[in-house]
């Protein structure tokens, strides 16, 4: 059998993640982004070369230091169900079984960690009156976006004979009103995935149940970090008892091709919020025994990575997140266990946050819920 480079990684080929909102392209979800004029297959070789010659190319940074820390990166679960046989098919051009495609930054939401890039919310707060940052200043930067962002992605899915899968995300795909339109006229997809915030109307659940049937399977990964008004707080414009009635009636009508996926973001806020999150995620977990629950952590804005979790909260933390990584229907915890552990306070850092706090706030005329206040 062939030697497997140290430095490789199936998913710098295996995937293609394409942003027409503003020409970026990178071969993971983690993955560094280049931003392309007409192309962007050359500096992916490039990567991809980098991998198969033993290089830790900076664009898996990411990868890089979870490794470092001695954590057990994404890389290094890819490669746990790779058949390392077919490692000549990675030597050769060779096209991506998933490809995930950005249908624009139009959002409902103005999440704390997000930025103009990926909600409208924050494109318009910060082109009309912009919260002033110091450390986080390139995280909430405005980039000019490019037009005809649906003709171009479906352009480029049509290229494809076959797609093993689909990835759809934005801003919030389940907003765009485009984006059945555009399903119709894909049909060269085998499984179909959808990252959503989950606040739609019932009548678009049930549009996505009853066209579950032209796929192998349909996967619906939803974002719930914490619960109540500390979710309502960082996640500004979600309704979170519509959320969890969402998925309750999700589950009341589901199909068995369909998989639901909980996606949370760790953060310097929503960790205070893991003890009810937990009994939350467990309650749906008893009504659909099929459900998973995928965790990862905030590494920008700065104000809200790990740096600016307290002792004291961070060792009360730790020990939640490591009787989570023991569940069966956990995914990544361990990796942010290690990125915990490997913290540090900062307490200039956390100042900013506690200034943006109060800031957000104001402008939202929210109240911080009273778990944030004392973290």
């Amino acid at each position: 059998m062939q030697k497997i480079p140290k430095t490789f990684c199936p998913a710098k080929w295996d995937e293609l993640h394409l942003n027409y909102n503003y020409n970026w392209a990178y071969g993971c979800c983690k993955a560094t982004p280049i931003v392309f004029k007409r192309d962007w297959h050359e500096e992916l070789d490039k990567q991809k070369n980098n991998l198969l010659e033993g290089v830790q190319d900076p664009s898996c940074d990411y990868c890089w230091q979870v490794e470092n820390q001695g954590g057990v990166s994404d890389r290094q679960g890819y490669l746990d169900n790779f058949d390392y046989n077919t490692i000549g098919l990675y030597q050769q051009p060779r096209e991506p079984s998933t490809v995930e495609v950005n249908l624009g930054n139009e959002c409902n939401f103005q999440c704390t960690y997000c930025g103009p890039q990926f909600s409208s919310k924050w494109q318009q707060e910060q082109s009309t009156n912009p919260i002033k940052f110091k450390t986080d200043i390139q995280h909430y930067r405005l980039v000019k976006k490019q037009d005809e962002l649906i003709d171009n992605n479906l352009r480029f899915l049509n290229k494809y004979q076959e797609l093993d899968t689909l990835n759809l995300i934005g801003g919030e795909p389940l907003l765009n009103k485009k984006l059945f339109k555009m399903l119709d006229q894909v049909d060269n997809v085998k499984n179909l995935h959808i990252t959503t915030n989950f606040s739609c109307s019932h009548k678009v659940i049930n549009n996505i149940i009853e066209r579950s049937q032209r796929y192998h399977s349909v996967k619906l990964a939803i974002s719930l970090d914490s619960t109540g008004l500390v979710a309502e707080f960082t996640r500004w414009g979600m309704d979170y008892d519509k959320l969890i009635s969402n998925i309750n009636y999700l589950i009341d009508n589901i199909r068995d091709n369909i998989e639901i996926r909980i996606l949370t973001l760790v953060s310097a806020l929503t960790i205070v919020d893991l003890d009810r999150l937990t009994e939350v995620v467990n309650e749906l977990k008893q009504r659909h025994s099929k459900l998973t629950w995928r965790l990862s952590y905030c590494v920008s804005p700065r104000i809200q990575s790990f740096a600016t979790v307290k002792d004291e909260l961070k060792l009360q933390a730790l020990d939640k997140i490591k009787q989570l990584a023991l569940l069966d229907y956990t995914v990544n915890a361990d990796t942010v266990v290690t990125s915990l552990e490997a913290s540090k306070f900062d307490s200039k850092l956390y100042q900013e946050q506690q200034e943006f706090l109060e800031e957000f706030s104001l402008r939202k005329k929210i109240a911080i819920p009273r778990e944030l206040a004392n973290a």
